[in-house]
């Protein structure tokens, strides 16, 4: 019941943080948006895992997508101390797409196999 307010308070940092390096484009993005950055990813994924979870999704079809969302993410504080806010935003952009790709391999190889599945029985 309460998963959709963590998925919210995941958005709502990530859009702080967001709305802070357009600020800061062309400058060092300061090292509480770039946690921001890289919280609101990971409150997202760990609400999405939570939900995925307890609407019966068995774990390894979570695992790949999940770990990496929780993980992932925080390469973006370092990242944030060496490069402008426009080049971490280009990086967290890199990571969600590879964060959507590892989602749909995963939806990919669990489809197949249960119509592979289906074929046996």
């Amino acid at each position: 019941m309460y998963l959709p307010f963590i998925l919210i308070a995941g958005i709502a940092l990530f859009a702080s943080a967001l709305g802070t390096a357009v600020a800061e484009a062309g400058h060092d993005l300061a090292p509480g948006a770039a946690v921001c950055m890289a919280g609101g990813i990971v409150l997202f994924y760990v609400a999405s895992v939570a939900e995925s979870i307890r609407y019966g999704v068995p774990w390894r079809d979570v695992v790949t997508w999940g770990i990496a969302g929780v993980v992932l993410p925080w390469v973006v504080v370092p990242l944030a101390v060496v490069v402008h806010a426009e080049a971490v935003v280009a990086a967290v952009v890199l990571l969600i797409v590879v964060m959507i790709g590892l989602a749909e391999a995963n939806q990919r190889r669990t489809r197949a196999e249960r119509g592979s599945a289906a074929f046996t029985r």
